[in-house]
C-alpha cells in the first residue's frame, strides 16, 4: 500500500529507549521476534531487529522502580539506555525457520538460558576495565594515558549495553565496575587539548579510528533525538576525516555520538560499533564556546519530545513500528534528498499519521492517503497478509521550509475513522491541519503540537481495543 501524495518533510528518526530493571514474569524469561524475507538470512535479520524492538518495549514499561534510586552508577545506566540508538547486543538467540509464502519466516527467541553468556561477557569486561585502570597508575606519557582511557571508555560503554539485556534476563551474577563513562570522559577531557574549532575536534575524535566503510550519524543532544545544526556540521567534519559510505546499508561500521552542554563548553562522546553492535572504539572531545558559537546546539522541540515520550502508548500484544529506508535513528536529510517511509503492524488493524510541525510556525496536520470523503481519507488498513511486513508509504521529498517535525503513527485493531481529531483544509499549505479552536471570525485555528497530541491520545485511549503508537522525529536543513 502506498500514498501518491508527496509529504514535504525530511527525516530524523527517534525511538525512545529506557532501561529494564524489573519485568513481568510472563516476559522475564522469554521474548521473541519474527521476520519474513526472500532468503533465510534476510528473514533472520528482520527477526533479530524485531526481537531487539520487543525488548525495548518491555524495558520502557518496566523502569519506574529505578527512578527513586539516586546511585550514580544506576543513574548513568538509566541515561545510557534511554539514549541508546543502536540495537542492543543479543547473545545466544535460538532460531527456528519455516518456509512461508513467497519466502521464509524465522522466529528468534531469547530466553533465560542465555543469562550465563551475558554474565561471562560482563565478568570479562569488568576484569579488563580493572586491569586498564591499574595500568593507568604507571603510565608516564599523555599519549599512553589517552589510549588507556579511550580503551576503558569503550569497555564501559559495552558493559552498559550488555548489562541492560542482562537485567532483562534477571541475571544474578552481574559484576560491578568502579568507574562510570562520565568519570572516564572527564579524565579524557582534562588530558586532551580543548578544541576551539569543529575541524580540530573532529581530528581528535577520529585520530584512533582505522575502520573502513563507516556510516557517520550526526551526534544529538543528550536526552533528545533532534539533529541540530551543530550535529550536522560535526557529521560533515567527521566524514572528511574518516573512510565513509553514504548509506547505512553499505556500512561495515557505524559512528554515533551524543553531547552535553556544560557551563564552560560542550562535551561530545562518540562510539564506533560493528554490524553486531559491538562497540569497537570510543572517543570524547571538549569544545570551547568559540567552536560552536555559530551553530544551534539546543534542541528546539525538547519539551514536546518529553511529552511524546511520557504519553507513549505501549502494548505488549499489539505493536507497530515506523522507519525510513535509511534507518530509524539519528537521520539527517538535506534539501533535494528523497526518502521512503515504511510502517509495520504485527496484527491486522487501522492506522493514521499525524505530523507535528516545528518549522516556521508550530502546527499539526494529518496525512491523507486517498481522496475519499470525510475521515476515511486519513485511515489506512493493514490486512492479515500484510501483518508483520514492512509496508512502503511512498516517496517523501525534502523541501523548504526546513526544521523539525515529529511523525506520530496511531494504530488500533478497531476502525479509527471516528477517532480522527477535527481538521480543516489549509488552502495555503495544502494540508489537513488539526484544529481545536475558532478565531473571532469563526474560522478554525491550527492547534499547537501539544494540544494536537492530547487530542490524538485522548480519543484513542477511550477505545477498548488494542492500541499502539510509533514515533519519528524529523529534522531538515538546507
Amino acid at each position: 500500500m502506498t500514498t501518491r501524495r508527496s509529504l514535504k518533510i525530511f527525516a530524523c528518526l527517534s525511538i525512545t529507549l529506557a532501561v529494564l530493571m524489573t519485568v513481568s514474569d510472563a516476559w522475564a524469561f522469554r521474548v521473541s521476534g519474527t521476520g519474513y524475507g526472500k532468503t533465510p538470512d534476510e528473514a533472520r535479520k528482520e527477526a533479530l531487529a524485531e526481537l531487539g524492538q520487543n525488548i525495548r518495549v518491555e524495558v520502557k514499561s518496566s523502569f519506574l522502580s529505578l527512578q527513586t534510586q539516586r546511585n550514580k552508577s544506576l543513574d548513568e545506566m538509566k541515561s545510557k539506555a534511554i539514549r541508546l540508538k543502536s540495537d542492543l547486543p543479543i547473545l545466544g538467540v535460538q532460531f527456528s525457520e519455516l518456509s512461508a509464502r513467497q519466502g521464509f519466516m524465522v522466529d528468534a527467541v531469547l530466553t533465560s538460558a542465555s543469562a550465563p553468556l551475558y554474565e561471562k561477557e560482563l565478568q570479562t569486561l569488568s576484569v579488563q576495565i580493572a586491569k586498564n585502570l591499574d595500568s593507568l597508575k604507571s603510565a608516564t606519557s599523555a599519549e599512553i594515558k589517552g589510549d588507556l582511557l579511550r580503551g576503558v571508555l569503550t569497555q564501559v560503554e559495552q558493559y552498559y549495553s550488555l548489562r541492560i539485556v542482562a537485567q532483562f534476563l534477571h541475571c544474578e551474577n552481574i559484576p560491578d565496575i568502579s568507574v562510570t563513562a562520565e568519570d572516564i570522559s572527564a579524565r579524557l577531557a582534562e588530558l586532551e587539548k580543548k578544541a576551539d574549532s569543529l575541524a580540530f575536534g573532529a581530528k581528535i575524535l577520529a585520530k584512533n579510528i582505522t575502520a573502513k566503510n563507516i556510516y557517520v550519524y550526526p551526534p544529538t543532544p543528550r536526552n533528545s533525538s533532534e539533529v541540530t545544526s551543530f550535529g550536522s556540521a560535526v557529521k560533515d567534519h567527521l566524514a572528511a576525516q574518516l573512510k565513509t559510505v553514504t548509506h547505512p546499508d553499505k556500512a561495515g561500521a557505524f559512528l554515533t555520538g551524543t553531547y552535553t552542554l556544560l557551563k564552560d563548553g560542550l562535551e561530545l562522546t562518540c562510539n564506533l560499533t560493528d554490524l553486531n553492535n559491538k562497540i569497537l572504539a570510543s572517543s570524547v572531545v571538549f569544545f570551547t564556546p568559540d567552536a560552536y558559537k555559530s551553530y544551534q546546539v539546543e534542541p528546539v522541540s525538547l519539551d514536546f519530545e518529553k511529552l511524546m515520550s511520557e504519553g507513549h502508548v505501549v502494548s505488549g500484544d499489539f505493536r507497530v513500528d515506523i522507519r525510513t529506508t535509511q534507518g530509524k535513528s539519528d537521520l539527517l536529510f538535506k534539501k533535494g534528498d528523497s526518502l521512503k517511509i515504511l510502517v509495520k503492524m504485527n496484527k491486522p488493524g487501522y492506522f493514521y499519521l499525524v505530523s507535528h510541525n516545528f518549522k516556521k510556525n508550530n502546527y499539526s496536520y494529518i496525512i491523507n492517503f486517498s481522496e475519499e470523503q470525510g475521515n476515511r481519507k486519513f485511515v489506512s488498513y493493514v490486512d492479515g497478509d500484510s501483518a508483520n511486513r514492512w509496508i512502503e508509504l511512498g516517496d517523501f521529498e525534502v523541501v523548504a521550509p526546513f526544521g523539525v517535525e515529529t511523525l506520530q503513527m496511531v494504530a488500533s485493531t478497531e476502525d479509527l475513522v471516528n477517532s480522527v481529531p477535527p481538521t480543516f483544509f489549509d488552502r495555503e499549505t495544502g494540508l489537513y491541519t488539526i484544529s481545536d479552536s475558532l478565531s473571532k471570525k469563526g474560522r478554525p485555528l491550527a492547534s499547537e503540537p501539544g494540544s494536537a497530541l492530547s487530542a490524538t491520545r485522548g480519543l484513542i485511549m477511550k477505545k477498548k481495543s488494542a492500541t499502539a503508537e510509533a514515533v519519528l522525529v524529523f529534522t531538515s536543513m538546507e
